[in-house]
């Protein structure tokens, strides 16, 4: 298959070795087969200061940022994510059963993140639940969100560099946190 251009994309994660293990590294596969990976300089607001663990907490985090570098907004989600979320959505489904300890018990969190050139900001769309099967029965929601919140930066005006929203027991946050780093997003609401 031929990568679309004018894309390209991050992974992100918070959790221990094992988490970065069994997800952050196949979800980086599952993605580099479609966009090419982003090798320039980070916006200042997607830079994550340090490494986390999630060693104390019970949160656990995975999440992809796509970045959007011309004017292709409403493509993205027919080019892209209509062929990572079927992927994605087959890995989560089998990862449950192979993680231990605090991974198996921490909340699980997989965000879709969409770095819009164009307006100079961060769309995430955090997928909040207790198990894999949780996040992966609501994915189907993500692409809605996206949609909302351009639709909300073209009337609202960008005001922040990040603009997140949550969707957790089939429910999305109405408005979106606006924040000004891509940490921030991983912080338990």
């Amino acid at each position: 298959m031929d990568k679309p251009t004018g894309y390209s994309y991050r992974v992100h994660s918070l959790g221990d070795s094992q988490w970065c293990q069994e997800l952050a590294a196949p979800i980086w596969k599952e993605a580099a087969d479609l966009v090419p990976f982003y090798d320039k300089e980070l916006p200042e607001p997607m830079k994550v200061p340090g490494v986390v663990t999630n060693a104390f907490t019970s949160l656990a985090v995975i999440g992809v940022s796509f970045f959007v570098v011309k004017h292709l907004t409403g493509k993205f989600l027919d080019d892209v994510y209509a062929q990572f979320q079927p992927r994605v959505k087959a890995f989560l489904a089998k990862v449950e059963q192979k993680l231990n300890g605090g991974n198996r018990k921490a909340k699980k969190i997989f965000s879709v993140n969409v770095w819009y050139a164009e307006y100079d900001v961060l769309v995430s769309v955090a997928v909040v639940g207790r198990s894999f099967d949780e996040v992966v029965d609501q994915l189907k929601l993500v692409p809605s969100v996206h949609s909302r919140a351009l639709n909300y930066i073209r009337t609202a005006g960008r005001q922040k560099p990040i603009h997140h929203y949550e969707i957790e027991n089939g429910r999305v946050s109405p408005v979106p946190k606006l924040l000004d780093r891509i940490s921030e997003t991983m912080q338990p609401s």
